[in-house]
């Protein structure tokens, strides 16, 4: 059993799954453990109260460890023609254009790109470099070319300064924006390499899904169920348990054979009416077997077949 490192605990005490808005509980069980499993997702979007600050947390965290060493800030223009969005769709595309241009002419650079919004409500652009030395002047150019906006700012980030300041000074001011949700980027180069998470051997069946935290789910709807953690958002039951599902095919197998069942009944209800409307001397051809009574015998050997008990 994996157990969860103390650091995990303090991030997950400090930002739990439930405190997401949008958080959903899946339960499922494996066959092969006999256990069933419990795993909570979040929205995972900048303007949630629980997933914004989790997320400035890991980027914080991720970006120290890039060693950045230059911070430029690049303005936008064409306030008054065009909307935010506008604005903001067309100069987050000539950020990668300005990033080429220095590659070619000053040589390697890496970045993240976060996004704040100013009081008039247009963006402006943050940038965590790791690059080599450029002028002021020399960037405002090339960038007012791309954007036709001039100003631009370019500092040397203090190495002995916690470079997770830069980025939290600017994420922790506004969680959401209102016209995007992709407030950060960065290239493939500049954050370290994770490792690939190993794919998972569970086969979960009878998976059922909870738009609720795991301990609402459990206080409400599981109220016998005993779990303990064994991962980050997965809980596993303590007790070996057995069950049998049978898969969609056979349920939607049933529930024609219900509805069959269901038709004809009301066939035969409506024949029991006619019956007794007409002359004793026509009856005599609505005598026989109701129509119901063949598929029920149909519906109750098709149970037997699964071993199921299903009403």
């Amino acid at each position: 059993m994996n157990k969860i490192s103390a650091q995990h605990q303090q991030i997950y005490a400090q930002f739990p799954p439930s405190g997401c808005e949008s958080v959903m509980t899946i339960v499922g069980y494996d066959e092969v453990s006999e256990r069933w499993h419990y795993f909570e997702t979040t929205c995972n979007q900048w303007s949630c109260r629980r997933c914004g600050p989790w997320k400035t947390w890991q980027l914080c965290k991720d970006t120290e460890a890039a060693k950045p060493n230059r911070f430029i800030t690049l303005t936008t223009a064409d306030h008054t023609s065009q909307t935010p969005y506008e604005v903001w769709n067309f100069a987050r595309r000539q950020v990668p254009e300005l990033i080429r241009w220095i590659r070619k002419h000053r040589g390697p650079c890496e970045y993240v790109r976060v996004l704040e919004q100013h009081e008039s409500g247009y963006p402006h652009f943050h940038l965590i470099v790791r690059g080599p030395y450029i002028h002021q002047s020399t960037l405002s150019t090339q960038w007012c070319k791309l954007t036709k906006a001039f100003i631009v700012d370019i500092r040397r980030i203090d190495p002995h300064r916690a470079v997770a300041k830069y980025v939290a000074k600017y994420l922790t001011k506004q969680l959401g924006k209102g016209f995007t949700e992709r407030r950060v980027s960065a290239s493939k180069g500049f954050f370290e390499k994770r490792e690939t998470k190993a794919k998972s051997d569970l086969i979960l069946t009878g998976v059922k899904r909870y738009r609720q935290g795991l301990p609402t789910t459990l206080r409400y709807d599981l109220p016998y169920a005993e779990v303990e953690q064994v991962g980050p958002n997965h809980w596993m039951s303590t007790r070996k348990t057995t069950a049998k599902f049978v898969d969609q095919t056979h349920i939607e197998k049933i529930e024609r054979m219900n509805e069959l069942v269901n038709n004809e009944a009301e066939h035969r209800t409506m024949m029991i009416r006619e019956k007794a409307l007409k002359p004793e001397a026509q009856q005599a051809e609505l005598i026989g077997e109701p129509p119901s009574y063949n598929a029920y015998l149909e519906r109750q050997k098709y149970f037997e077949s699964l071993k199921i008990d299903y009403r």
